[in-house]
Parts: structure tokens; sequence; C-alpha cells
């Protein structure tokens, strides 16, 4: 679950991977021209890479095999016919759509919860599609991607896994999308979809990023740099064309094919991904490794590739991962000469955490947010494995957080086997409107602290107080 990384990478390079923008020639100017064979063979390579890095392929069969039928619809009306097209449905709560090179096109299970109609979805899979007809800075990916692989080769498969999957989030220019857009309209157009659903699914796009931002860090300008918004532009003026493109020639029914769509993601787990561990409010909970600790008041954790990162107040990071550790050192040994090593790390002193060794030390550092203060604490849970805390905070509120910081980690404990049965995944269910039943009172029933109002809204693209319609059918989500 956890990977390996030192303090450099878990305190100081909070994002793991970056959007890589596209470059159009070699750096002495040089066009780099790849062959047809050549983008196949390298979308195909980097496949396995982008299921590891995020998720794998969603265990839903039906719901695999329907994403793939869609898909291959619309791409019948794709200019592109030099490459055979295939659709992945990634297991992660990550909210993305994004084709690679060499016709490999890949949606979230985020993204498939996040859309309301089958429309929406193929609005998506359209817009992936266009920019493989585009064949967007294709030759210029690729040359991106070998320089970085051959300056990670001598760093092991983890980096160089961490240079594939960084590349399929590709950063694209108003231009781009806005030739995408009407693309994507057409292409929905030939496959008999309802053309409005691009406007629609952008428009909640938005809305979920600005939420997203407000949950991580209180910073609602700031974008998750995971989200489909990261790397595509979602202003006013874009969602306003999208809607003027909309063309009423759809031949498939958008009820029919609305019920459809919402039949096939009825019991879809929702938010984390089975098998990762679960976030409820503060507590995180691992039940396969049974683990479990509280993150700080203030603090909302989200679950990542590399383990666990809570958000708090000013800038304020807290990082949970696991090392496994080979040579055995005395908890304050290990943090100096092997999980820091290399770091200016002051005060360290043992520990014991519910009867675990542990040992915490400072430093000094800095995040996207300004210079910060290190709390670092390593708690040996098997002879071989360590679990680490690090605590990133704003040097005028160390002192106020520190009892906090602390308790965190004392928190951390294992679960009983009891315990671990009592932790399920959420759960994406479809709920007809009944009597009496108002977005009030089916909010409330969302199984989250705060914004269930906002929450319920976006899940069913409903407009800020819009009312719901007997008999309608909306998501909601359950434990």
């Amino acid at each position: 679950m956890f990977a390996h990384a030192r303090i450099a990478t878990t305190v100081f390079l909070w994002a793991a991977l970056t959007a890589v923008s596209y470059r159009h020639a070699a750096a002495d100017g040089t066009p780099v021209v790849f062959s047809n064979a050549d983008e196949v063979e390298l979308g195909r390579a980097e496949r396995a890479t982008i299921l590891e890095q995020f998720g794998g392929e969603i265990p839903a069969a039906e719901l695999r095999r329907y994403v793939e039928s869609l898909g291959q619809l619309i791409a019948r009306g794709v200019e592109r016919k030099d490459v055979t097209f295939s659709f992945t449905v990634l297991d992660t709560p990550i909210v993305n759509a994004f084709a690679t090179v060499g016709g490999y096109v890949y949606v979230t299970r985020g993204l498939v919860t996040l859309a309301d109609s089958e429309a929406e979805l193929a609005a998506m899979l359209a817009h992936a599609l266009a920019h493989q007809a585009r064949r967007d800075g294709v030759n210029a990916v690729a040359e991106v991607r070998l320089a970085g692989l051959r300056a990670a080769t001598a760093q092991g498969p983890a980096e160089i896994g961490h240079v594939l999957a960084a590349g399929a989030l590709v950063s694209f220019s108003r231009e781009q999308e806005i030739d995408v857009d009407e693309r994507a309209v057409r292409y929905l157009a030939r496959s008999g979809h309802d053309t409005d659903g691009l406007a629609r699914i952008l428009t909640k796009l938005r809305r979920d990023v600005e939420l997203e931002a407000v949950l991580r860090d209180g910073r609602p300008e700031k974008t998750d740099p995971f989200h489909f918004a990261a790397q595509h532009p979602l202003s006013n003026d874009r969602i306003e064309r999208a809607a003027r493109l909309a063309v009423n020639l759809a031949s498939r029914d958008p009820l029919l094919a609305r019920d459809a769509f919402l039949d096939k993601i009825d019991g879809l787990a929702y938010g984390d991904a089975p098998g990762r561990g679960f976030v409820r409010g503060r507590v995180f909970a691992d039940p396969i490794r049974r683990i479990q600790f509280e993150a700080p008041p203030g603090f909302r954790p989200f679950i990542t590739a590399d383990g666990v990162t809570a958000f708090g107040p000013l800038g304020a990071r807290m990082v949970f991962d696991s090392a496994h550790d080979a040579w055995g050192l005395s908890m304050p040994r290990y943090i100096p000469e092997e999980w820091a090593r290399g770091v200016a790390i002051g005060k360290v002193e043992p520990l014991t955490v519910n009867g675990m060794a542990a040992a915490t030390g400072i430093a000094r550092g800095r995040t996207d947010a300004g210079a910060a203060d290190v709390r670092l604490i390593a708690i040996r849970a098997a002879p071989d494995l360590i679990y680490r805390f690090a605590f990133a905070t704003p040097p005028t509120l160390t002192a106020s957080l520190s009892a906090e910081l602390r308790r965190t980690a004392y928190s951390f404990r294992p679960l009983t086997e009891t315990d671990a049965r009592a932790f399920k995944p959420l759960r994406l269910r479809v709920h007809t409107v009944g009597p009496g039943d108002t977005v009030d009172r089916l909010a409330a029933r969302l199984p989250f602290d705060d914004y269930r109002h906002e929450r319920f809204e976006i899940l069913n693209g409903l407009g800020r107080g819009a009312g719901l319609a007997p008999s309608s059918r909306v998501k909601i989500v359950t434990e």
C-alpha cells in the first residue's frame, strides 16, 4: 500500500506526480517523429504502470463491458483510423478521464460516479477521443517521457512508474480545448447521444473541484493536481460555448439511456477503493493491515498512492506512510540514520506508542505554503515494518498544534478483528424520489460530516436551490 519514501519526498515534495507540458520539438529545435507503431508500443508499455499508479481496473465486469461498448460506439465517429481504441475504468476516486498515446483511453471510477447520465459519461469519452484524434503532442510527449525514462532507469522501477504516470496527465491550452470540444460534440452527435451532456458534465466538474479544494485545505482556488480541472480549463466562457455547440440530434432516448447508466452504477464503490483503507471523518482505518489513527482537529485526511495525507489550517500538513526496515536500527537511530538521512534532525527522543517502540525528532523544511516546522514520528509495528507520521506546520502554529500532533501519533493502534469488520466501503445507490423526499432530507442521509447539501447537489447535477421531481431517480451514498 505505502511506498518507501525518504523524508525529502514525504515532507518537502508533497505532490508525487505533476502534470507535464507538451513540447513540440527536441531541445535543438529538430522535430521528434515517432511512428504509429512506436506510439502504440509506448501506450501498451505504460498501461501496466497506469493501472498500478491509479488503482488498477475496476472489478465490476458489467460496468467495464458497458464503458468499453459505449467508447467503441463513439469511436466509430472519430476521424483517426490508424489505432485501435480501448477503454479502461480505473478503480480510483480521482475524478478524471484521459487518453494516452496509442489509442488507450482511461476513465476513473470517481468520474463515473460523478456523471449523472450516459450522455455525460459519453461526453468525457468523446473528449478523450478528440485529443487522440488531434494527436495532441504525441511525438513531443514520447520525447519527454523517454527522456524521463532514461533519467529514471538508474533509479529503479518506482521512479520509472512515476515518470509514466505523470506523463498521462498533461495540461492543455484554451485553444486546444476549444477544438476538442467541437470535435467531442460532433462525436456525440454521430453516436446518437444528447450533445448537451458536455456542458452539463463540465459544469459539474467545476463545482466538484471547487468543493474538493475547500475540503482539502480551505483554499477554493487550489486545484487537486489529479483532477480533470487541473489539465483542462473550466472557465465560464468555455462551458457557455460548449452549451452553444449542443445540437438536438440525439437518436438515443436520453431517459432510457440515463436509466441504463444508473442501473450500471447502482451499488458501485464510492470514494476510497476497498483494500486501501477507509477515511471516516478524521479517522483512518485499514482493516487489512489492522491499523487505525485519528488525524488532528482541523485536519482532513485523504488516502493517496503513498499512504495518507491530511490538510490542516494555514497550509499545515500530515503525511502517514510505512517502510520496511532491513537494518534493525533502534527507533532513535532510525530517524536520522535511515528515514531522514542527510537532513538536520534535532531533539530525537524515544517513545512508546500503545506498547510499540517509537521515536520522534524535529527539522525545518518547506512546503508549497512556505517555511515549516517538521515533526517526525516513527513507530515499529513489527521487526521489519515501521509506520511513520510526518507533520509540517507553519512556525506560527507549531506551538498551538504540538499537543494535537502528538495525540494523533498516540492514537495509532492495532485494530481488533471485530473493529476491522465494522469498516465497510461506501456505496453509491440509486434512489427513486418518493413523497416527502427533499434535497435536504436525502442529503442529511449522506455519511459525511459536512457539506452534505453541496455534495448531494453536485452528485446529482442539481442547480443550487433546485428541487426534486416526484418519481425521478437520484444518487445517494450509503455505508
